[in-house]
């Protein structure tokens, strides 16, 4: 499991999670070291397995142990490290997201619950704003953000990522974070690896100019992953694979993005 499909498998839950089923997942500590993940407590019940009828029992602390309560074997002692909650930090991940699509206009704290306005995004032809909400599933959630959204000043153009559902507020449109973000688990950072004016249904408007500063250097190394072979299928795979390599051959530059790497290689 990636990263970012991790961490949306988290926030979906809207409560703490157990970590221990996790720890043996990659993705898991890149999310932990970058801050994406937090501790937050003990779990509240876990599964017994130690009786012949395993069954759910609140987590309890007596004395100086924590444990639990089995109507057949009485206390079960338990290490606190087999019942550490987590949550994730949607601050940081808000901040990030806002880093990476260079937003303007961002707020530090969300501006109604757990729904956050991310900032807005000034392109060449529109304004885009970027709002974040853990999940837009049923009426409750979509009232939720209907009611956040009442204080802002209203955009024409704009997205909602949220890591769950696919309810939507008009104009603005709904994206799941995992399908427009990527994690570079070197700089432990999530990129935006989404167009974001088509999925906002935003006109473009073609500035011209010069040609990418990564142009050359990207379709030597794509041309050569195809002629030997090595492309993969996925495009969002390849792009991390391509920009993995442009790092490694180009260590005091900083790489190209995701969304970058993926226009080149189209």
């Amino acid at each position: 499991m990636d990263a970012v499909r991790l961490l949306g498998d988290i926030i979906a839950q809207n409560a703490p999670v157990s970590a221990a089923p996790l720890r043996t997942l990659q993705a898991f500590h890149a999310l932990t070291d970058g801050g994406y993940i937090e501790e937050a407590g003990v779990v509240q019940s876990i599964h017994c397995n130690d009786c012949d009828v395993p069954h759910d029992a609140a987590v309890v602390f007596e004395a100086t142990q924590y444990g639990i309560h089995c109507p057949d074997l009485g206390f079960i002692s338990k290490e606190r490290s087999e019942l550490v909650a987590v949550k994730p930090n949607l601050e940081r991940l808000v901040q990030n997201v806002a880093d990476a699509l260079g937003c303007k206009r961002t707020k530090s704290t969300p501006i109604h619950g757990q729904i956050w306005r991310i900032g807005i995004v000034t392109a060449p032809s529109v304004d885009v704003a970027v709002y974040f909400q853990p999940t837009l599933c049923d009426a409750l959630d979509l009232r939720s953000f209907e009611t956040a959204l009442s204080n802002e000043t209203r955009s024409q153009y704009g997205i909602i990522l949220t890591a769950s559902g696919q309810l939507s507020c008009p104009p603005l449109k709904t994206v799941q974070i995992e399908d427009c973000l990527a994690f570079d688990e070197v700089a432990m950072v999530f990129e935006f690896a989404g167009d974001l004016l088509a999925i906002a249904g935003a006109p473009e408007k073609n500035r011209g100019g010069r040609p990418s500063l990564y142009a050359a250097k990207l379709a030597k190394i794509i041309a050569a992953r195809v002629a030997s072979g090595e492309a993969l299928p996925g495009k969002n795979a390849e792009a991390r694979a391509i920009q993995t390599i442009y790092r490694t051959e180009n260590p005091t530059e900083k790489p190209p993005s995701i969304s970058t790497v993926k226009n080149a290689i189209s």
